[in-house]
């Protein structure tokens, strides 16, 4: 899942950090105490588009449920489901793959920093 940061700080605030891998050093960043499921910018979208929750369902096959569930962020955007977005969006799949990855890198974020 990405690459694996090093935070010290806590979240909303602007620091600094380590990639392990590179070892690159990066100030002033500031990550946000927020963040956006994908599948709230695929909500704007079908709305966009005139397309109710169902007929989005219809169209990458799934069912209506697992679709909520994808809105909400609830179930992970596969690459399956990617693919099947970029052909019913015309966003590209690795758009959603990218928003995929950092709402659950942020969710893994935020888990660190709880109790």
């Amino acid at each position: 899942m990405g690459l694996a940061w090093k935070f010290r700080f806590k979240i909303g605030e602007s620091k600094r950090y380590v990639c392990p891998k590179t070892m690159k050093i990066a100030t002033n960043i500031f990550l946000p105490d927020w963040t956006v499921p994908s599948g709230s910018m695929l909500e704007e979208k079908i709305a966009e588009m005139g397309l109710t929750v169902k007929a989005m369902a219809e169209r990458i096959a799934l069912t209506p449920m697992e679709a909520r569930q994808l809105l909400e962020g609830k179930t992970v955007l596969t690459f399956e489901i990617a693919d099947k977005l970029e052909d019913l969006t015309g966003i590209s799949h690795e758009v959603w793959n990218n928003w995929e990855q950092t709402y659950r890198d942020d969710l893994i974020r935020f888990s660190s920093y709880q109790g």
